[in-house]
């Protein structure tokens, strides 16, 4: 699921349209629907919107660079992205000052570590749902039910968003109680998870080692099914580790197996182990049960891959994970098991490097070192 935004940009303008055809006839309003996809891929700004329509695309393009073009660019092209991206942003305030995604993506590069920007998201909350709520009243005016129930969804997204950056940066502050919290919260507000918080608490639940919530969580996803109720690569890491802290290394193993039986690539993405950039307007969309889902959950998964680690090395979990990965691994993924382990053994040396370097000079520094004084992943920074 996640949220897409340029598929929401274009859900956005095609309402207004809608709007406009209460008078109507059938034949001209499927002229005008099917003018409007051609119109929207070939002069997008031609079309009839307001304000707030043209910052909601401004920062969908802002979305396209940070989360998609960044992670991958040289840092001569980095700089100009962000600064790009910067500018998008800054404009798309400038136009809707209310716009909360673009402020919660501004403040994801501005906030000083995680913990600062934890406290902002928490401080701004409150107003934003009321914000929020506000728009929904008059949002599906002039449309037919369908499109009414979506125009009021379409204008509570930015509040469903919010939570769910709050309840990934609650867990990378270690503040796993609160992120359950908040994803109830998210679920009462959005029984749907288009944010996709219960993947979020798979992993809160695993960090608490609390079997019956996660087995609760189990249960919600039998009832309201992601991606059509196919296999969740956050729930299989979940699974997993809760299984290894309770020694419990047969069940641990089943699952490992499953998923890479049933995951493209999946045994040499847990010996990469690679920490990505969150995404900064939302969670990556990825396709089900693809090679990328598992990458992305494997990321999120690192405040337990890490957990008890020494500097800069894998935890007990991440560690058993890459062993045990390597010797399940198909014979004929042998090139890249390989592979992987030397990109890992490169990566894993270079933290270390890195952790030690930082641990001595925190001993000539008088701040402590810890991970909320880090700047959050992703942003424009």
């Amino acid at each position: 699921m996640s949220f897409d935004a340029h598929a929401e940009d274009y859900q956005r303008l095609k309402l207004r349209l809608a709007q406009t055809l209460n008078s109507a006839t059938p034949t001209e309003v499927q002229q005008a629907y099917d003018d409007f996809d051609k119109q929207f891929v070939q002069s997008r700004d031609a079309i009839p919107q307001t304000d707030n329509d043209r910052a909601f695309n401004l920062v969908a393009r802002a979305a396209t660079l940070i989360d998609r073009q960044l992670p991958f660019s040289e840092e001569q092209r980095a700089r100009e992205i962000i600064d790009r991206a910067h500018g998008l942003l800054a404009e798309a305030v400038s136009l809707d000052p209310h716009n909360a995604d673009a402020h919660r993506m501004i403040a994801a590069s501005e906030q000083p570590g995680f913990d600062a920007f934890y406290q902002w998201l928490d401080a701004g909350e409150a107003q934003v749902r009321e914000q929020c709520h506000k728009q929904r009243v008059h949002a599906g005016d002039d449309l037919p039910k369908p499109l009414h129930e979506l125009a009021e969804h379409l204008t509570m997204r930015p509040y469903f968003r919010w939570l769910a950056t709050m309840t990934s940066q609650a867990v990378i502050c270690g503040r796993n109680r609160e992120a359950l919290r908040l994803c109830a919260k998210s679920l009462e507000a959005d029984p749907l998870d288009m944010g996709d918080v219960r993947c979020t608490a798979a992993i809160a639940f695993a960090k608490l080692e609390d079997s019956n919530g996660f087995a609760a969580l189990e249960q919600s996803f039998a009832a309201t099914p992601r991606n059509g109720g196919g296999p969740n690569a956050w729930l299989s890491i979940g699974r997993m580790a809760l299984a290894y802290k309770q020694f419990d290394f047969e069940t641990a193993k089943s699952e490992l197996q499953h998923v890479i039986t049933t995951y493209p690539h999946a045994a040499a993405t847990f010996i990469r182990q690679h920490e990505l950039p969150d995404g900064v307007f939302a969670r990556l969309p990825v396709a089900p049960c693809s090679e990328d889902e598992l990458i992305v959950a494997l990321s999120e998964a690192t405040v337990l891959l890490q957990e008890g680690r020494e500097q800069g090395a894998r935890g007990p979990f991440g560690l058993w994970l890459a062993e045990t990965a390597t010797e399940m691994a198909p014979s004929r993924e042998a090139t890249e098991i390989a592979q992987a382990q030397q990109q890992a053994e490169e990566r894993f040396r270079l933290l270390s490097d890195l952790a030690n370097n930082q641990g001595n000079s925190n001993k000539n520094d008088s701040g402590e070192g810890n991970d909320s004084s880090r700047k959050p992943k992703g942003g424009v920074q």
